[in-house]
């Protein structure tokens, strides 16, 4: 090969990796993970905020022992994680085992493959949810915290005083 076509090659390649470098990773701050069934056992927490307008820079108003509370957030990478294929009967191993979205290369997500692992996110479902009253919901309505909870075809709205995955 020319050197031309060597400083070519190289040039292309430089530019490639600083485009891929500067990839930009969209995050969201969502609530951590709360199971309304607790509302059915425990006694509900009392209400310190009303929204997210009412707690610091990077904190949410989230349902903490069926009561709200101003808490720390939990960052994720946008997308949804592909469905699982089938129902698990062993766990997954491999190299690309994860705790969280940034324990993925790129814009990977942590999924649940019948064990964590990091696999490219799908793309997310267009639409909106329908309009509401704005009333805020009760924690033991709470079914979702972001679209990503949901399946591929559907979106976590908030509706007629529940929060919930919903065909858009």
């Amino acid at each position: 090969m020319s050197r031309a076509g060597s400083a070519l090659l190289l040039g292309i390649t430089l530019c490639c990796v600083a485009a891929w470098a500067k990839e930009k990773i969209e995050v969201h701050e969502v609530c951590p993970v709360f199971d309304p069934e607790t509302c059915k056992t425990g006694k509900p927490g009392g209400a310190q905020c009303r929204s997210d307008k009412e707690c610091h820079k990077h904190q949410k108003c989230c349902c903490v022992k069926c009561g709200r509370q101003c808490i720390e957030t939990v960052e994720v990478k946008q997308g949804r994680c592909p469905p699982k294929v089938a129902n698990c009967t062993t766990m997954t191993h491999s190299d690309t085992s994860c705790k969280s979205d940034f324990d993925c290369p790129h814009r990977q997500k942590c999924c649940d493959q019948c064990g964590n692992v990091c696999r490219e996110p799908m793309k997310e479902k267009l639409g909106f949810c329908p309009t509401t009253d704005q009333k805020q919901v009760e924690c033991s309505a709470v079914r979702c915290r972001a679209n990503t909870d949901c399946p591929p075809n559907q979106k976590c709205c908030q509706f007629e005083g529940k929060q919930t995955c919903m065909n858009i």
